[in-house]
């Protein structure tokens, strides 16, 4: 959100997938007006063009089955978020219940590393945490649930959490699993 972005929901799927990952674009980008009083580029994965995915970072909606742009990326990503499991590392956890967002450089980008994606998948992130604060405590990737942390922060309660070590691979060091 340093640079210049798209909101990218999916439309892959059927009925309930393609509505909550539009719903989740569009309260995104409220709270980005919200945050900023200024408005963001919301786009179905379809209508994104390639000058868009080569120039801004994405934020992409949706599981590799429901959104376009996560399922043509998905093989350059960390983890893999379909079907409605999770899988991080050696350890594949059910979505249910739960939500995940990660950064990772953009494949599609024609600098590398200059651009990201960020996958949104699941449950809604920050629901109890201020506009103005929403992605402070962010790390490079977390896997949470609906309630908030204990840490009175607001943040949702972690599953797992962590950063990419200097060349965007996970490194155990740097990533931890809580509780579930």
């Amino acid at each position: 959100i340093c640079g210049p972005f798209v909101i990218v929901y999916g439309t892959s799927s059927v009925g309930e997938a393609n509505a909550r990952n539009k719903a989740n674009a569009e309260k995104f980008a409220q709270e980005w007006y919200a945050f900023t009083r200024s408005r963001a580029i919301v786009k179905a994965d379809r209508d994104v063009t390639d000058l868009e995915k080569k120039s801004k970072n994405l934020f992409l909606f949706g599981e590799e089955q429901d959104n376009r742009l996560h399922a043509a990326a998905a093989k350059e990503l960390p983890f893999v978020v379909k079907n409605g499991e999770v899988v991080i590392g050696d350890k594949k956890t059910p979505l249910a219940g739960k939500g995940i967002m990660y950064i990772y450089p953009s494949p599609f980008a024609d600098a590398p590393k200059r651009y990201s994606v960020v996958i949104c998948a699941g449950l809604w992130y920050g629901e109890s945490v201020g506009v103005n604060h929403k992605f402070d405590l962010l790390p490079d990737f977390l896997l949470y649930g609906d309630q908030p942390d204990s840490d009175s922060t607001g943040t949702n309660h972690p599953y797992c959490a962590g950063f990419f070590d200097g060349r965007w691979r996970l490194n155990p060091k740097m990533s931890w699993w809580f509780d579930q």
